[in-house]
């Protein structure tokens, strides 16, 4: 039975989050951020930062997952493949593998 004095839990799913500046990142990062202030618990499931250079940040380089804090929102990351030049084939398997590692969560 859920704890009715806790604050009602939002999970966002979102490819694309802070740190990224462009894109739907600002909106992801914006709704999680604002709902986390209305005094909701925000968990965001997310990739690697790498958009739009298309590579991943140094900073998150060689992780399979990461949790960090930002704004009361946890963010969980998780490692998926990010093509360096774009195609159909390629943008699928940029998809798929974040589903499947972000699915594993």
């Amino acid at each position: 039975m859920a704890d009715r004095g806790a604050p009602p839990h939002v999970l966002i799913y979102s490819m694309h989050y802070w740190p990224e500046e462009s894109g739907n990142a600002p909106y992801s990062t914006g709704v999680a951020e604002h709902l986390a202030a209305s005094g909701m618990a925000v968990t965001v499931v997310a990739g690697m930062p790498h958009y739009p250079a298309w590579e991943v940040d140094a900073a998150y380089r060689g992780r399979w997952r990461h949790t960090e804090q930002r704004a009361d929102v946890r963010i969980e990351r998780f490692r998926h493949h990010v093509p360096g030049r774009q195609s159909a084939v390629r943008r699928a398997v940029y998809e798929s593998t974040f589903l499947a590692h972000a699915g594993l969560r």
